[in-house]
């Protein structure tokens, strides 16, 4: 009979996969308009959005599915990541870059102007190709048999679906953050990984220690919202739940909209889809990470000073040691000192053949395992991560 007409396996699969669900509305929200299909998983979903409205109100995932860290390089201090959408612009951007057996890879992105406008990709717009094809599927029995039960289910569920999407309270949330930040900004896995994400913000773009916070407004009528909906997709699921005939088709309808949840929810995307245009500026690799760090620290002042501690909690050689306060009194001598006006052609630079480096200064971080920033004070050769504290400190004064 399951087999003639699947209503208990539908309705079974009508609550699972709800995480699923709510990833592929964090990729999707922020407009009034979101094509997430209707699909099993939204029953279960729409409850968990309760329990959070309850609770916190946080509709994104609380846990982003990429652990990072954030360093802020003018003030040098870092911070755990918390927001999911920068733990997938971590994710998406890392993928750009090609792996290989290199030290360390510092990839540098400038904002551009077109920041906070968010552009759509093909997976916003599969979204309408696969509620088109649902809707298609859904009128085989009324044309065929005169059974118009699946397609009002299937419109029924497709109303709710985008109804969720649209909440004010995803862009509430997935934006909660300062506009227009002059800051620079480093995005990393951590101490072990190949990857750094250098942002630099120009006064154009989002000001990302907001964003890794993870604010949650709670915007007025959200909690309501939200009750009416877990209600009406009860009520839906009662509903499927007694249907007896053409199941089949509703199966096919959740199927399709399954696939489309889940190539949503998990696809690499370009960062200006979340409203964060970023231009490609270049890539400073290497097998040796200190003088990854040095060469970064020529092209990008505070860039490669503001990470010496994360990757090597040690102390410094005295090469490095002379290295880093020469640095040092360079930013005192000049403080204003942009990041724009050292944002050179920076295209896979041979370590060492950067414009104002010295080969002096490469061969000396050469074989370094234990490093640390040091201000030059005999009082303070103690723990790597106070010493770069220090030193971010005055260079921002």
């Amino acid at each position: 009979m399951q087999w003639r007409n699947p209503t208990d396996v539908l309705s079974i699969l009508l609550v699972v996969g709800g995480d699923v669900v709510q990833k592929a509305l964090a990729q999707l929200s922020g407009g009034r308009l979101v094509p997430v299909a209707f699909s099993f998983g939204w029953v279960t979903y729409s409850l968990g959005a309760l329990l959070s409205a309850v609770g916190d109100c946080r509709l994104m995932p609380s846990t982003p599915d990429c652990p990072s860290i954030l360093v802020n390089t003018e003030a040098g201090y870092s911070r755990t990541n918390t927001s999911w959408m920068l733990g997938r612009i971590l994710r998406d951007l890392e993928q750009r870059t090609p792996q290989g057996t290199h030290g360390l890879c510092i990839t540098i992105y400038r904002a551009m102007p077109t920041t906070g406008t968010v552009r759509h990709d093909w997976v916003w717009y599969s979204g309408f190709v696969v509620i088109t094809l649902q809707l298609a599927v859904a009128t085989i029995p009324w044309a065929w048999r005169g059974n118009w039960l699946i397609l009002l289910a299937t419109a029924c569920g497709t109303l709710l679906a985008l109804s969720g999407g649209a909440l004010p309270q995803w862009k509430a949330e997935k934006w909660a953050c300062r506009p227009n930040s002059p800051e620079t900004y480093c995005l990393l896995r951590g101490n072990g990984h190949q990857q750094v994400i250098v942002i630099e913000s120009a006064g154009m773009g989002l000001n990302l220690e907001d964003l890794a916070s993870s604010r949650v407004p709670g915007l007025p009528f959200h909690r309501l919202l939200t009750t009416v909906l877990a209600a009406l997709w009860t009520v839906f699921l009662v509903t499927v739940a007694g249907l007896r005939e053409d199941t089949w088709y509703l199966l096919v309808v959740g199927c399709m909209g399954m696939v489309q949840n889940i190539v949503a929810a998990g696809a690499a995307r370009d960062p200006s889809v979340f409203g964060m245009a970023l231009e490609h500026v270049g890539v400073v690799k290497g097998n040796k990470v200190m003088q990854v760090l040095m060469q970064t620290e020529e092209l990008h002042p505070r860039v490669g000073a503001s990470l010496v501690s994360i990757f090597f909690p040690g102390r410094l050689r005295e090469s490095e040691r002379a290295f880093w306060d020469s640095k040092l009194m360079r930013v005192r001598a000049k403080p204003e000192t942009s990041m724009s006006t050292n944002q050179q052609q920076v295209t896979n630079y041979p370590l060492g053949s950067a414009p104002g480096s010295s080969q002096t200064e490469g061969q000396a971080a050469v074989g370094d395992s234990k490093l640390a920033i040091e201000t030059g004070m005999k009082e303070t050769n103690a723990a790597a991560a106070s010493n770069a504290v220090q030193i971010l400190r005055r260079l921002s004064v």
